[in-house]
């Protein structure tokens, strides 16, 4: 028979250490629709906690929205926000053409923000027509208009973005002539894309 070991409590050795427990906790949560697809947040704790954007296609297919090793948990959790929002489509660079997660949703998709735009995924020019469908969606939510400075294509396997400071600069009045906000620049963009487009509108 074996003797019974009496040890402090919590001194005690046992063969589950906190990595064997914590792998069997995968979280999902965040749950959004977006037409036909069911979009998703899910915690992976043997990866360093990140958070994976998930998607399940209408035909059932899952797979996962951002690179592998990206994590979409965000500090905006600490101020009662969402870490993504989910958009109608966007841009594909390694095939150049437009991807879509379905019918563009943005009415379901903004409940609750503050403000709602498009950012990166985008040409400029799209901004001009994604914003008038956000304000007709949303009324009461500030526009944010934050483009790649143009479409991306790869020369040489370099990425390449064709709207200059000038080009961004004339779109820069445009976005705030249909009611943006925040205005900005993503991929492609310098600080001379954003000293132009900050005279422009100051000029007014």
């Amino acid at each position: 028979m074996t003797t019974p070991t009496i040890a402090p409590y919590g001194t005690w050795t046992s063969p589950l250490d906190a990595a064997t427990v914590a792998s069997g906790s995968v979280r999902f949560g965040d749950v959004q629709f977006n037409g036909d697809s069911l979009v998703w947040l899910e915690s992976r704790p043997l990866e360093g906690g990140r958070s994976a954007l998930m998607q399940q296609a209408a035909d059932g297919t899952i797979s996962e929205i951002m690179p592998d090793g990206w994590n979409a948990r965000t500090l905006v959790h600490g101020y009662g926000g969402a870490p993504y929002i989910v958009r109608g489509d966007g841009w594909d660079v390694q095939t150049e053409s437009r991807y879509s997660w379905g019918a563009a949703a943005f009415g379901p998709s903004v409940l609750g923000a503050a403000a709602v735009g498009a950012n990166c995924g985008h040409a400029p020019e799209d901004v001009l027509e994604i914003l008038p469908q956000i304000r007709q969606a949303a009324p009461g939510v500030f526009l944010i208009a934050k483009p790649n400075a143009g479409i991306p294509r790869l020369v040489k396997r370099q990425v390449v973005y064709d709207a200059g400071p000038d080009r961004m600069a004339e779109l820069a009045r445009q976005y705030v002539a249909l009611g943006a906000s925040v205005v900005g620049a993503c991929c492609g963009s310098s600080p001379e894309h954003i000293a132009a487009m900050r005279q422009a509108l100051a000029a007014g």
